[in-house]
């Protein structure tokens, strides 16, 4: 069995619907342990909606439908009763946010079986004084700053670490072992404008889907690898091959 899918995607509910298969194949056995929480890289383009992929797998892993406002002006007359009854899902699940929206986000929250999960997001595009949890800690590396993230964590769950190819830049690479890394990518290129690993995707795209193509500003090219061999996570990448259109991309 190959430890990785890519393929193609054209809105930005097949991007809700990868990471919701992703979340719901991970086995329990990885969201048990405090101290080794499941590490999942994701990276890409730069603004592909890659936060969205995070969202989503809370989403997933709790049992909760997806957001309902596909957008950031907030609801609209037309869906502020799918909005509440979302809110109503979410907090039915003991859903408790804390720290900086977009930069270092960390959740509480119940699965479908009632076990607490620590559901954390770190991106590491901003500095780490930019970060709730880094007051008061002076100068500290990138390698320290995740270290210090996962401190925060008494439950088992997983760790979201954004743009972590930054690692790279910092030398410490090493430091941060992914489990799973997921590659989102536009026409855009990454933080540290390396090449695009899918050129001429908008004529890849018309190829997988014709005229609806043209129509979609959600286009997008998609990686999911298995850093962690461990043979129990095999059912995260076929849940994400199930989300992909594959055609020799």
């Amino acid at each position: 069995m190959s430890n990785e899918a890519k393929g193609l995607m054209i809105s930005r509910d097949d991007v809700v619907r990868l990471s919701h298969n992703i979340a719901r194949a991970i086995p329990a056995t990885f969201l048990e342990d405090s101290k080794r929480p499941l590490n999942i890289a994701v990276n890409g383009s730069y603004g592909c909606g890659k936060k969205l992929i995070s969202d989503s797998l809370i989403e997933g892993l709790t049992g909760v439908d997806p957001h309902p406002l596909k957008f950031a002006n907030g609801w609209t007359p037309e869906t502020k009763d799918e909005y509440r009854a979302y809110l109503k899902a979410r907090a039915g699940r003991g859903y408790i946010f804390s720290g900086k929206e977009g930069k270092d986000e960390f959740v509480t929250v119940n699965n479908p079986a009632g076990q607490k999960l620590d559901l954390m997001f770190l991106d590491l595009n901003y500095e780490p004084r930019m970060f709730e949890f880094c007051r008061g800690w002076g100068e500290i590396s990138t390698a320290e700053t995740i270290e210090l993230f996962n401190m925060e964590r008494e439950n088992g769950g997983f760790t979201v670490i954004q743009n972590s190819d930054n690692l790279k830049i910092d030398g410490c690479e090493n430091d941060f072992k992914a489990d799973v890394e997921i590659w989102l990518e536009s026409e855009n290129s990454n933080f540290n404008n390396e090449p695009l690993r899918c050129p001429q995707l908008k004529q890849k795209l018309f190829d997988a889907f014709g005229e609806a193509s043209t129509e979609s500003n959600w286009g997008r090219y998609c990686e999911v690898k298995l850093r962690n061999t461990d043979p129990a996570l095999v059912p995260v990448i076929q849940a994400a091959q199930a989300a992909l259109i594959k055609v020799g991309v």
